[in-house]
């Protein structure tokens, strides 16, 4: 698929330029992995309903779909991203 391939060289790209500057992931970065790991979907749909504010429900929102997106991945048992 045209989207897989051009996902597939974004990341071919990105890695080869990691090494190049022998990038690392900072703690800071893997403390919000690991939190959204942890988070569960009806946290993210209640976090987005309690939102008053515009680019939080923004960033909940993102973050729902990209859990969802995951989740679908693993029962299709395709990568989509």
């Amino acid at each position: 698929m045209l989207i897989l391939e051009t996902d597939r060289e974004i990341a071919d790209v990105a890695s080869s330029r990691a090494k190049e500057k022998d990038l690392s992931v900072s703690e800071r970065l893997k403390d919000i992995y690991s939190a959204f790991s942890e988070i569960s979907v009806p946290d993210l749909e209640n976090a987005i309903a309690a939102s008053t504010d515009r680019n939080e429900k923004v960033l909940y929102r993102t973050l729902l779909n990209l859990k969802l997106q995951l989740e679908q991945e693993k029962i299709i048992n395709q990568t989509l991203l």
